[in-house]
């Protein structure tokens, strides 16, 4: 599909040069080094002496035999080259062979030095192709993405994306930057006139890797130095974790201007804050522990008994969204084992139509479930956060008690002795309940997708279905007596309480 462009045609203006990063076809460095050039890692450009043009000197690695290197919009010949002196600061190197992905990278030169760049090109795997031409048949240099990669007519392949085009003429005429969109398997054709261009614009941008539009179309990174037509033109600079600019800049006729952008620091981005939403997981484990059961069985050992701490294992996976302002919420999976023993404690073995058996039980008394609900909070801080949540669900499993524990008949008219006998009986009941789960932790940054925390929970269980042991479902020999069952008594109470320390590992995807 042929599409075609004129000179005055642009692309619609940005409402934020980072939204239009998206649509570079140029490589990027990582967000953390994309402020700084390829010998420099300090913020800052090496100034040269006040009132000296030092000059340096800088080698070019790599690269493939016969592309074209392009330095600070200048054509500098084909590589293989020699050391090329250039003046002492940062400089734009972009370096095109056809069929090849475009090679470009910011380096630092010293006065005095020689600095050295590797250049590592990779082929082109998916291509679009681009068609220029100047309509009156005049003979024009053809810059894309600020490298030099012929004379007009154009055609070549390129890597899938927005590319900004410029033609340069004889004296001041030329044409003005035009986005070039390129789709795999496509051809884009622009018809480009020469024109005069009676102005002369320099954007020197502080950091010196930041991004800078004119007009709507990104130019690249680093400093820009081109014609363009005298009168108002919208000027954007803008790089990731800093305050992007905007304004518009009047140039007049025959006048060359140079134009300085300082850049300041987001303060999100200075405290590790993200402005996009984020999707992550974590996996959290611990001890668990309870005051007590309750109900008829641990809750009823009121010091005739022994009823120890409560105690096991709570796990979870939870994923969640995290916005800008630091307001999570997600859904959770988990699981959670609690046991706690009784021993010691009275009660009686009842035989049909015989007075009670009296004897102590000991109880070991087990609650395991699988959890699902959702959760809310806060995540505050980025290197050391804070995190306050609240999950609210459901949980099913059971409950089980094993009941083991030494009994004796009651004495009757035709036996006048007491009987001792052994019992060991258990049942498992279903357990329905919902839940609410506060929890406060506080992490460290592993990594940069990676977090570890320590944190603690409390969770309230308020049980839909109350497990009781069931007499009709288990009886037990007693002695002469026959069969004898154990009254309904509640296994946990109507509410639970639980505590869990947890680790946890949060990644952000």
């Amino acid at each position: 599909m042929n599409r075609q462009a004129r000179q005055g045609a642009r692309a619609p203006r940005t409402a934020a040069l980072l939204a239009s990063l998206l649509l570079v076809g140029l490589p990027l460095p990582p967000a953390s080094a994309q402020q700084t050039p390829a010998t420099q890692r300090d913020g800052a450009p090496p100034p040269a002496p006040a009132g000296i043009a030092e000059t340096g000197e800088l080698e070019i690695r790599g690269g493939e035999p016969g592309a074209l290197v392009t330095i600070d919009g200048l054509g500098r010949g084909e590589l293989p080259l020699a050391a090329i002196r250039v003046p002492a600061g940062v400089h734009a190197v972009r370096i095109y062979k056809r069929g090849f992905v475009l090679f470009e990278e910011l380096i630092a030169v010293e006065g005095g030095r020689l600095a050295t760049l590797e250049a590592h090109m990779a082929e082109l795997q998916q291509t679009g192709t681009l068609t220029i031409v100047e309509p009156r048949g005049r003979r024009a240099d053809v810059l894309i993405d600020n490298a030099i990669v012929g004379a007009t007519p154009w055609e070549g392949p390129l890597a899938p994306g927005s590319h900004t085009v410029i033609l340069r003429g004889d004296g001041n005429t030329g044409t003005e930057p035009v986005a070039a969109p390129v789709r795999v398997d496509e051809v884009t054709s622009l018809t480009l006139a020469v024109e005069e261009l009676g102005a002369e614009l320099r954007i020197e941008p502080t950091p010196p890797g930041a991004m800078v539009a004119i007009d709507g179309v990104i130019v690249g990174r680093g400093a820009w130095s081109g014609r363009l037509r005298p009168g108002a033109h919208e000027i954007e600079v803008g790089l990731d974790g800093w305050v992007p600019q905007r304004a518009r800049h009047n140039l007049t006729h025959a006048e060359a201007q140079t134009l300085r952008v300082a850049l300041s620091r987001d303060p999100d981005a200075a405290r590790g804050g993200r402005r996009e939403t984020q999707i992550l997981l974590e996996l959290h484990a611990g001890p668990a522990a309870t005051p007590s059961f309750g109900g008829g069985v641990a809750g009823a050992c009121n010091g005739t008994c022994d009823a120890g701490l409560g105690v096991g294992l709570q796990a979870g996976l939870r994923q969640t969204y995290q916005l800008p302002s630091g307001l999570v919420y997600g859904l959770e999976l988990g699981a959670l084992h609690l046991g706690q023993r009784v021993t010691g404690r009275p009660t009686s073995a009842t035989p049909p139509g015989l007075a009670p058996n009296p004897g102590l039980a000991d109880d070991d008394l087990a609650l395991t479930a699988f959890l699902l609900g959702a959760s809310t909070g806060l995540h505050l801080g980025e290197q050391r956060p804070i995190s306050l949540n609240l999950g609210l669900g459901g949980l099913v499993g059971s409950v089980s008690a094993a009941r083991r524990g030494t009994f004796r008949t009651a004495p009757r008219p035709d036996h006048d002795s007491a009987d001792p006998y052994e019992v060991d009986v258990s049942q498992r009941h279903l357990a329905l309940s919902l839940y609410a789960a506060p929890e406060v932790r506080a992490g460290l940054m592993l990594a940069e997708r990676l977090e570890v925390s320590v944190g603690v929970q409390a969770m309230l269980l308020f049980m839909i279905t109350q497990p009781t042991w069931d007499p009709g479902r288990s009886t037990v020999t007693a002695a002469g007596d026959g069969a004898a069952t154990f009254p309904a008594d509640p296994l946990t109470g109507r509410i639970l309480l639980t505590f869990t320390p947890s680790l946890a590992l949060r990644y952000r995807l």
